[in-house]
């Protein structure tokens, strides 16, 4: 969040606002999506946001399909905003271009770290439907840290990271089922409030932690492994 600092001792929030449409104005101009510059100031203008690169395992593809269906189906009028760059992975564009999202899916490449951060502060809702992660996905962290919330795919890591059964309830879906995916998504944008509530707590747990918690949990595990290695 500090990235998106407008400056001065206490930047109020209708100066940080501004300072996050200016940024995000220039990255879409930067990638040719001249279309929205300035859209995002209207109140009415929404989108769904998900940081990743563009590969198998981030499950774009299941996004996507979940994303056409609540567009055309829902009629939720969220545009998709995606920082991955399609070329790796044909499929990607082919799906946008035949499904008529050309004007609904928007692709941010090679986002400033500022940009990012204003791309999270920004959007109504980040989402993460990765099929796995070595560590848990930052859209957690990095969506919170600005104030917005998240859905999130039920992973081994995120079961793990993310404990609280309620959290859980509200927050992951099964990232093999584009349908859960797209109730979620739904659920998430009509109750935005109630989910930001439930996970700035367990935010601000996880912001307790340190460094010296992580290599703590490193010395324990190593113990444990040598004493079954020895046994």
């Amino acid at each position: 969040n500090s990235w998106i600092d407008a400056g001065g001792p206490s930047p109020s929030e209708k100066m940080t606002k501004a300072y996050c449409l200016m940024l995000l104005d220039e990255a879409l101009a930067r990638n040719n999506q001249a279309l929205y510059i300035g859209a995002l100031e209207s109140p009415e203008f929404k989108y769904i946001f998900y940081a990743s690169q563009v590969r198998p395992n981030k499950n774009i593809m299941t996004l996507l399909h979940a994303y056409d269906y609540l567009l055309k189906r829902r009629f939720i009028g969220a545009k998709l905003f995606l920082t991955g760059n399609p070329i790796s992975m044909p499929e990607v564009g082919n799906f946008v271009r035949q499904h008529g999202l050309d004007r609904d899916v928007i692709f941010l490449q090679n986002l400033t770290v500022s940009e990012l951060a204003a791309a999270y502060r920004m959007a109504t809702l980040a989402v993460n439907p990765s099929l796995s992660e070595g560590g848990c996905p930052f859209t957690f962290s990095e969506a919170l840290s600005v104030g917005t919330p998240v859905v999130m795919s039920r992973i081994s890591v995120t079961e793990e990271v993310l404990t609280n059964e309620e959290l859980q309830k509200i927050t992951f879906f099964d990232p093999y089922d584009w349908k859960d995916c797209a109730n979620r998504i739904e659920w998430g944008l009509s109750h935005t409030d109630e989910l930001l509530l439930i996970q700035k707590k367990t935010y601000a747990e996880l912001q307790g932690r340190t460094w010296s918690d992580v290599v703590g949990e490193y010395v324990e595990f190593l113990e444990f492994a040598s004493e079954e290695s020895g046994s």
